[in-house]
């Protein structure tokens, strides 16, 4: 996540006084409410843009524009949260098959059925202010995943745990394992982390009782199997507009996202104090919401195995490594190919990556198109080089240098000293010039280089006689 935001002054003003700015809205709307409600969820994946009906349909099953842990904040400093990253198919696209063959939904496609996750759907997002949404992502989801100094799980941890199991290799989603339209969570923060401030602003915990007066049905705020058209997503950026500050204006919440229908901030008297938690020391903290156990499960056991694998700096408790092992031990499909339609999935989309329609090569076909339409390089020309004839002065310089000193091969165990040092320990040896025989030599005495040349030495009368000898004969 980026650090794009509103700036700290903005947050201590909403954190500490009352009488901040707040959203006027009118009076409930019944029949619009339900409108923004039932938005259907799109049954593709996951596009580059953001859903813009999203933030109202998330809005609308809230019934107020309050953050999940702080409540009644400025509306300002709310971020649309999202539990699994919208980005995990573009930054880790195995995990996001993994997490898709398990609680997608099926759709049929070409007469063949397979699974679809929107990772824009109500059941994964939810409203945090800006320090709780850097709190919760971390540093950045697409370089650190699984970074964060904290997480939700499900007061009834043994019974989603259970279900998560049964579902395995089944057909059924997400909405299937969880129909429930409001679930109970306990924030659990890291232990290496740093201590978290939660002010609570109104009501600790939502109650989402305006679902059960407008809607007598549970299927009817959970059943969004319809497609909608491209002009619910976000529009592309604006000329001179970076992607930071793109990201930052998708994920705020605007007067325009706000649904007329919903209800209006309750007013606080001037000079009230909201009380204050630190967390972990006055954990638990509960807290209620809309979103989906399923997800909030994939993104603690994420969390905790980064950490446990060394991925991410930070260890963990014993009751976290215990934690840990309990979540692991069922939800391990979730992080590893265990089902056949999981490794069938893998083996066939692996390589490339499917988007609105559009495909994106993998990385070897890319560099592969990459290389061909590139433009041939020309080779550079050489340089040319002067001609020479017999009176022309060589290039080169002509002197002749000194060979090396020859080197016998019949010792090449041994190194150039130890083999002079042997030379100079060994007896004089006289050699009969005529015969080439060795005379007084002894037979375990090597022949080197600088022996040999010392033995064939003539003595200056040597010569004389042999001249002598010569004449005679003549």
């Amino acid at each position: 996540m980026s650090d794009v935001g509103p700036s700290n002054a903005v947050v201590q003003a909403t954190v500490r006084f009352a009488d901040a700015p707040r959203q006027r809205t009118p009076e409930f709307d019944g029949a619009q409410f339900l409108r923004d409600l039932l938005r259907s969820t799109p049954t593709r994946r996951t596009p580059v843009h953001r859903w813009k009906a999203g933030k109202k349909k998330v809005i609308a099953l809230i019934g107020s524009v309050s953050c999940l842990l702080w409540g009644y904040v400025d509306p300002t400093v709310l971020h649309l949260v999202h539990i699994v990253p919208r980005s995990l198919e573009r930054t880790n696209k195995k995990l996001f098959i993994l997490l898709q063959e398990a609680i997608g939904k099926i759709v049929t496609v070409n007469g063949v059925e397979e699974r679809v996750l929107f990772l824009d759907c109500t059941g994964n997002c939810d409203l945090m202010n800006c320090l709780s949404h850097k709190y919760f992502d971390g540093s950045s989801d697409e370089e650190h995943l699984g970074d964060g100094n904290f997480f939700l799980l499900p007061v009834e941890l043994d019974e989603s745990l259970e279900i998560m199991v049964n579902a395995k290799g089944t057909k059924q989603s997400y909405l299937d394992m969880f129909p429930g339209r409001k679930f109970g969570y306990a924030v659990h923060h890291l232990s290496s982390c740093q201590p978290m401030q939660i002010t609570c602003w109104g009501p600790q915990q939502r109650t989402y009782e305006h679902l059960d007066t407008l809607l007598p049905s549970t299927s009817e705020a959970t059943e969004d199997d319809q497609d909608t058209s491209n002009g619910d997503f976000v529009d592309l950026p604006q000329p001179g507009e970076t992607d930071k500050e793109f990201e930052a204006k998708a994920r705020a919440i605007t007067p325009d996202d706000i649904p007329k229908s919903c209800r209006e901030r309750p007013k606080f008297p001037t000079g009230y104090t909201p009380p204050v938690r630190w967390l972990p020391r006055d954990a638990p903290h509960i807290v209620v919401s809309h979103t989906k156990p399923a997800f909030h499960l994939w993104n603690a056991t994420l969390k905790l195995h980064v950490r446990y694998t060394k991925q991410v700096p930070g260890g963990l408790s014993d009751y976290e490594k215990q934690l840990y092992y309990k979540l692991f031990s069922s939800l391990s499909h979730l992080f590893e190919a265990e089902t056949p339609e999981a490794i069938a999935r893998l083996k066939k989309e692996f390589g490339e990556r499917i988007f609105e329609g559009s495909t994106h090569r993998s990385r070897e076909l890319a560099y592969k198109k990459q290389a061909e339409s590139a433009p041939t390089r020309k080779p550079k020309r050489l340089a040319s080089t002067k001609h020479r004839n017999a009176h022309t002065e060589p290039a080169f310089d002509a002197t002749p240098t000194a060979p090396d000193a020859a080197f016998s091969f019949r010792y090449d165990l041994r190194s150039r000293r130890q083999s002079d040092a042997a030379s100079a320990a060994a007896p004089p040896s006289r050699y009969n010039l005529r015969s080439r025989t060795m005379t007084d030599a002894s037979p375990a005495s090597p022949i080197t280089p600088a022996k040999r040349a010392a033995t064939t030495e003539v003595p200056a009368g040597a010569d004389k006689d042999r001249k002598t000898k010569k004449r005679k004969t003549d």
